[in-house]
């Protein structure tokens, strides 16, 4: 069965600056998913890395589903009216637009979609990044993925040595390149050394399966002007074909 995790965040306000959502906020945004998605979700999740709240969804509907993008618009402009009346600090700062066009993608919220045919236990990790830019994920993405000396899964996983596809975003001209391992390497961490402008769009093994899916928006450019970070979100699939989740937690977290 063909199924989307459809992962979209966004800062829509504050307590003390951007340190942390009130509960009121967060509150809001988890009520409308639950009250507005029950005929569209298979399952959901609400959190929040520092002032950012992401909205995790699995559903049927495919990527960039107007009625999946819709309902985490809709959520963050209600949150959005809670965090005006509380006086939270940058109320809507990631609502760049004034209503929504079909998805959200280039209004302000990142989004990170995959979707694939469900395994029979399918593992997932959902990673999000608060106080940087859209390259934060590039080095453990080249740990996970082609540094052999980092990650010791590449030589046993005949799938993972075998070589993935990693797609790289210019995110100050929108293309895309395909850098495939093993024969793009040096291209490839070439561009890696420079995040704040080559950025990890997504990941896909050789046969064609999406592995990982980051958002790769940057706020200053979508607005004209520098309106903030560009915290950014990014799925990652685990196990079997895949990094094991040890591995993925293990190289993502040594950001801190």
């Amino acid at each position: 069965m063909k199924i989307t995790i459809t992962a979209i965040k966004a800062d829509i306000g504050g307590i003390g600056g951007h340190t942390c959502p009130s509960t009121e906020l967060l509150e809001t945004v988890k009520d409308y998913v639950i009250s507005h998605g029950k005929d569209l979700l298979i399952d959901y999740y609400v959190g929040y890395t520092g002032d950012d709240i992401h909205i995790i969804m699995t559903h049927q509907l495919g990527k960039d589903n107007e009625l999946i993008h819709k309902l985490a618009w809709d959520a963050f402009t209600e949150g959005t009216k809670v965090a005006k009346e509380q006086g939270l600090y940058g109320a809507g700062q990631d609502l760049l637009k004034d209503s929504f066009s079909g998805n959200v993608k280039g209004m302000g919220p990142g989004v990170a979609e995959i979707e694939m045919e469900e395994r029979p236990s399918e593992v997932f990790c959902v990673f999000v990044a608060d106080k940087t830019e859209p390259g934060a994920f590039n080095f453990p993405f080249w740990r996970m993925f082609v540094d052999a000396g980092s990650n010791t899964g590449l030589l046993i996983n005949e799938n993972l040595a075998s070589g993935v596809i990693f797609k790289i975003m210019d995110v100050m001209t929108g293309k895309v390149a395909d850098l495939k391992m093993w024969n793009d390497k040096p291209e490839l961490e070439a561009a890696l050394m420079y995040p704040g402008r080559y950025v990890v769009h997504s990941i896909y093994s050789h046969d064609n399966e999406h592995i990982v899916s980051s958002s790769t928006d940057r706020l200053h450019n979508i607005a004209g002007t520098y309106v903030g970070k560009d915290d950014p979100i990014a799925i990652v699939r685990t196990q079997k074909n895949f990094p094991a989740t040890e591995e993925v937690i293990c190289h993502l977290c040594q950001l801190n």
